[in-house]
C-alpha cells in the first residue's frame, strides 16, 4: 500500500490536494450508480481511500474477494505525473 486515507474524516475529496502537492495528478471516474458525484466527493461515511501499485492491483482484489468484499470496493482512478 502506498497511501491510505479515511473517507469519515473529509471523505473521499480530501487525499486528492495531498497527491497534488507531491506534484502527481489524480485521474478519477466516478461510477454514476454510487450516486452524484458530489456527494461521492465530499460523504464523510465510513470507508478508505488506498493507492497501491498498479502491478499489485490483483494481489489486493483477490485479498479483497477472499474476504467476500468486492461488492464494496471501487477502482476510482490512478495518480498520474504532472505536466
Amino acid at each position: 500500500m502506498l497511501a491510505y486515507h479515511d473517507r469519515s474524516d473529509g471523505g473521499l475529496f480530501a487525499p486528492l490536494p495531498r497527491w497534488r502537492s507531491r506534484d502527481i495528478v489524480a485521474y478519477i471516474v466516478l461510477d454514476a450508480k454510487r450516486g452524484p458525484a458530489l456527494a461521492q466527493l465530499f460523504s464523510e461515511e465510513l470507508g478508505a481511500v488506498i493507492q497501491v501499485r498498479e502491478a499489485d492491483e490483483p494481489r489486493v482484489a483477490s485479498i479483497f474477494a477472499k474476504h467476500n468484499l468486492t461488492a464494496l470496493v471501487s477502482r476510482i482512478g490512478k495518480p498520474v505525473a504532472s505536466a
